[in-house]
């Protein structure tokens, strides 16, 4: 049970954090999650919590967002967990049907899956998990961060609760190759191996 409300408190703080981000996009995901009874306060709470404040342009992620952008409806791509670049994660609707997305980044050292690369992943598709939000992973990566930095810190932990969110989750999983796939990169980053419904 406390399980279940820390995720619940989780929700609602992330779907707050996508308002600022980008509100006219979230003002729709908060209203989805108040419609489907994750969200207890009424909207006109949700609308007092919402500071529509423009967040910094990051150029490194102008060639990813852009690819998300193109695929989903009316270009409206909310980001979360925003400060590391190398993996770009968020909600956007595509057909209609909100779902969370796991992007690499080619544009950060190659797109390769760092330490908080996999971490805000992983967060990302056990959030969407116990939601039941639909997964759509974009890959395009170089391989893993061998760097000494990454070595330092409990990187093989995180790439392993990165294979376990995968693996572990019963939402949908699709996932398109849409440029460079190396190495353990290719099967961590929702491979068929790891249980995408769908992999192009």
């Amino acid at each position: 049970a406390n399980g279940f409300i820390n995720d619940y408190k989780i929700a609602q703080e992330n779907f707050i954090i996508a308002a600022e981000r980008g509100h006219v996009p979230a003002a729709y995901m908060v209203g989805y999650m108040y419609e489907h009874g994750f969200v207890e306060t009424d909207m006109a709470e949700i609308a007092r919590l919402i500071h529509l404040t423009a967040t910094a342009f990051d150029e490194k992620k102008e060639y990813i967002a852009g690819c998300v952008k193109a695929l989903c409806d009316n270009g409206a791509f909310t980001e979360i967990y925003a400060k590391e670049s190398g993996i770009v994660t968020g909600f956007a609707f595509f057909g209609g049907t909100l779902c969370g997305v796991v992007a690499s980044n080619k544009e950060c050292d190659g797109g390769k899956l760092g330490f908080l690369g996999a971490k805000k992943a992983a967060d990302l598709i056990s959030f969407c998990d116990r939601f039941g939000i639909s997964i759509l992973t974009l890959v395009d990566s170089e391989g893993l961060d061998v760097s000494l930095e990454a070595e330092g810190a409990s990187y093989a932990s995180e790439l392993a609760r990165l294979a376990y969110a995968y693996s572990t989750s019963e939402n949908a999983k699709v996932t398109v190759v849409i440029g460079k796939a190396y190495g353990a990169a290719f099967s961590l980053l929702g491979s068929k191996a790891i249980g995408a419904d769908i992999a192009y």
